[in-house]
């Protein structure tokens, strides 16, 4: 009997633990979470096609973009993300740093959108895109860290690598080149509407258009400076670098507690249906 009223009593707990997890309560604390604005190169040169995914070939800024797709999954609520593109000599914001989790469809879109077509002059300059960028961040309220992703090639040439002697604007977070791309040059493909390989660009000089990652610019621009450089092989060690501890700053945030009353009524139900227990719950006479 007594067995009998406990099982009942057992019962009724799982469900109110239930019911309580499916109300979706939380507890304030401290969580790790992380800030990024990633602006992304969209200059004709990040259509060249030198990734090998899967053994299919897949251009640098497809691979950037599913990239930044795996991170965007991968980084916990209440991290902050904004997206930017780069062309010629000027870094566009296209939405600041919002919560992930509250506006994953609509950072996911932007990364969709991310297109070689939005690019608007055919010129670039990594140095003065990289500091018009770093600018932009250093007047916003919560400074995120930059992620600048790109091949490094510009057109036409510079004359001189790195800062050229000057300082780059200073930042109260982090700055981290992603170098895209093998350093063995390729040609500049021409694409249609539907993004379909019609033929290869050509210099007005005649000579085809060729490019490759120009990782000793990027390098000079990083290592004197004390940014940090990622070169993309893959998807996955960008995820790592990304959602590393040591990039994760302590916030105060909101933890669900549904997932760990929804495990303390399953633990609970299965306990209680244990052969052993259903069988001593049973009275003396088996009945």
């Amino acid at each position: 009997m007594i067995r009998g009223r406990l099982r009942l009593f057992g019962l009724l707990a799982a469900c109110v633990l239930a019911l309580l997890a499916f109300l979706g309560p939380t507890a304030s604390g401290e969580r790790a979470v992380h800030q990024y604005l990633f602006v992304v190169d969209v200059t004709r040169s990040m259509t060249v096609t030198d990734y090998l995914v899967n053994g299919e070939p897949v251009s640098r800024l497809e691979l950037t973009r599913e990239a930044l797709r795996q991170v965007l999954r991968a980084l916990p609520c209440d991290s902050r993300v904004g997206i930017g593109l780069f062309s010629g000599w000027q870094t566009g914001i296209l939405l600041e740093p919002v919560e992930v989790c509250a506006h994953r469809q609509e950072l996911g879109q932007l990364v969709e959108d991310l297109d070689w077509r939005l690019g608007w002059v055919p010129q670039s300059n990594v140095q003065r895109a990289l500091r018009h960028g770093m600018l932009q961040i250093g007047r916003m309220e919560q400074q995120p860290s930059l992620v600048f992703m790109t091949d490094g090639d510009e057109a036409p040439s510079p004359l001189r690598s790195g800062w050229s002697g000057s300082a780059p604007p200073e930042l109260a977070s982090e700055v981290i080149l992603v170098g895209t791309g093998a350093e063995e040059p390729s040609n500049v493909p021409r694409l249609d509407q539907r993004d379909e390989v019609v033929g290869f660009l050509s210099l007005p000089s005649g000579a085809p258009a060729v490019s490759g990652l120009d990782q000793s610019h990027l390098q000079e621009l990083a290592e004197p400076s004390g940014f940090r450089y990622h070169l993309l092989r893959d998807v996955e060690g960008l995820v790592r670098e990304l959602t590393a501890p040591e990039r994760a700053a302590m916030l105060p945030g909101r933890y669900s507690l549904s997932p760990w009353l929804a495990s303390a009524a399953l633990m609970l139900i299965l306990v209680l249906h244990l052969p052993g227990l259903s069988r001593f719950s049973r009275s003396p006479s088996g009945k």
